[in-house]
């Protein structure tokens, strides 16, 4: 049955409650035609797997909630999205901060709570369902990975000291991080440096764990000036809507139908 008909039975259900009318699993199977062991699974549902505090009134034959502040959760997702947000879980184990991927995971489990499904998902099965494999990989600390990532967020400026393996130096330095990438399992974050007072590529993995967060003047490059700096260092990373167009010539199409 599609999410939405069985979310419109749960949302009438806790309006009714909401409202004091004490509704039982009789009163739903009436109001949208189905048994009452399919409108009891509904209550217990929304009690067991929605956590709506619901108490039976034997007095007033209905339920009733003991939190007069509950809600709903506020997000319905289809079996599609579910199965999406299970996939980026795995692309996300390739993030080196422990405490943001189990966030992530919590954050899943919490909304698999609020879903059936025909075909229940497991994280832990899925993991061996889907891999996610690097070319290299390159370690990053997790306190230098989560600076970064608030800083990004945050718009806030770090000062750092990086190391040079060319020059075989380190060189303190202000950034204004602009867009974190990761490319072939190397974590970059794209900033605004002001020692060289232009957009720099900086492997996290060359920045030691210990940074200030600081302030920075200036007016910073806006997103179309990263994005052509990052085209120009190979970085580029292309849009969802972005269409990419392949030419063969007949040459090549001959020799392609060969290798098939």
């Amino acid at each position: 049955m599609p999410a939405k008909i069985l979310y419109e039975r749960f949302l009438w259900f806790h309006k009714q409650v909401k409202a004091e009318k004490y509704p039982n699993a009789r009163v739903l199977a009436e109001k949208f035609e189905i048994s009452p062991k399919t409108a009891q699974r509904d209550i217990e549902f929304i009690r067991d797997r929605l956590y709506a505090p619901l108490v039976y009134m034997p007095d007033r034959r209905g339920y009733a909630y003991e939190e007069k502040t509950y809600e709903l959760p506020a997000i319905w997702i289809t079996e599609e999205e579910l199965a999406a947000l299970f996939i980026a879980s795995r692309l996300a184990s390739t993030i080196p901060d422990r405490s943001l991927k189990s966030s992530f995971k919590s954050f899943l489990e919490q909304i698999v709570s609020f879903c059936t499904l025909d075909t229940p998902f497991s994280l832990d099965e899925l993991s061996e369902r889907i891999s996610v494999k690097n070319i290299e990989y390159a370690r990053v600390g997790e306190a230098t990975f989560q600076k970064v990532v608030n800083a990004v967020f945050y718009q806030k400026a770090l000062e750092i000291s990086y190391y040079s393996p060319r020059k075989d130096e380190v060189t303190k330095r202000i950034i204004f991080p602009l867009h974190l990438l990761q490319y072939m399992g190397s974590w970059h974050v794209i900033s605004h440096c002001s020692l060289r007072n232009e957009l720099r590529d900086f492997a996290l993995s060359r920045i030691p764990m210990r940074m200030y967060r600081t302030s920075v003047g200036g007016s910073m490059p806006e997103d179309q000036m990263v994005l052509a700096y990052m085209q120009r260092a190979g970085r580029t990373v292309t849009p969802l809507n972005s269409m990419v167009k392949c030419k063969l010539i007949p040459e090549q199409l001959r020799q392609a139908n060969c290798s098939a």
